[in-house]
């Protein structure tokens, strides 16, 4: 399958996990500024389906994790609507669930991607930085799940009733190291899971730029030894 695509009457190509990236990069920019005109369950749902309509692309190049992943998709988008009409938690908790198993496998498929690729390219570098993105949002639900099964386990605002936004927020901020200290883990599991978002985050950056550096070096040296 092409790794990028052409659009016809704008003359544009765009790489496969460009969509995505935009969708990673508005849903965090731009959702904060919108929570006063319209309803915040409302908005994440949107902004989630963007998310997850522009993730089946990038991860579209197999056809079996397409299947599974436009069935995560469906399923979460179903789930989150009955949810919002019914007032059910049941089914949001459900349809979390579905999301999170869908940025599970599109973080899984974009680092196969990178470890496969043997130019840097403009796509693989939005591919990297969607990957660094998603894995923030995987421990978002890490967090969520576990306040929802054992509440109290951070130090939340109360009375506000975005608990995902929060722990959104907390987790970025741990997954950088920022540390600011306004929200913090309670609880020896919610304490373990930031370790761990923390560790990895910096190793992956470690990793990636070790990784993307050498391959640029090792196409540049053959392209120029194949030169005449």
């Amino acid at each position: 399958m092409r790794e990028e695509v052409t659009i016809p009457f704008l003359g544009m190509t765009i790489g496969r996990f460009l969509f995505l990236f935009i969708s990673i990069i508005f849903m965090l920019a731009v959702r904060p500024f919108m929570t006063e005109t319209i309803g915040v369950r409302v908005l994440t749902d949107i902004l989630f389906a963007v998310i997850l309509i522009s993730g089946v692309y990038a991860v579209s190049q197999k056809r079996n994790v397409l299947i599974i992943a436009s069935l995560l998709a469906i399923s979460s988008l179903l789930l989150g609507g009955a949810a919002y009409l019914k007032e059910s938690t049941a089914f949001e908790f459900i349809s979390k669930i579905s999301f999170a198993l869908f940025v599970v496998i599109t973080l899984v498929t974009i680092l196969s991607h990178i470890l496969r690729a043997k130019e840097v390219t403009a796509d693989l570098v939005m591919g990297a930085a969607s990957a660094y993105f998603l894995f923030g949002l995987v421990w978002t639900f890490a967090y969520y799940f576990l306040e929802m099964l054992a509440p109290n386990s951070f130090t939340l605002k109360q009375g506000d009733g975005d608990v995902l936004g929060q722990l959104l927020y907390y987790s970025f901020v741990t997954l950088t190291t920022l540390g600011y200290g306004d929200i913090t883990p309670l609880t020896h599991q919610a304490r373990s899971l930031a370790i761990c978002e923390a560790f990895i985050g910096q190793l992956y950056l470690a990793v990636l730029v070790a990784r993307l550096v050498g391959l640029h070096i090792a196409y540049a040296s053959n392209r120029d030894s194949s030169s005449p």
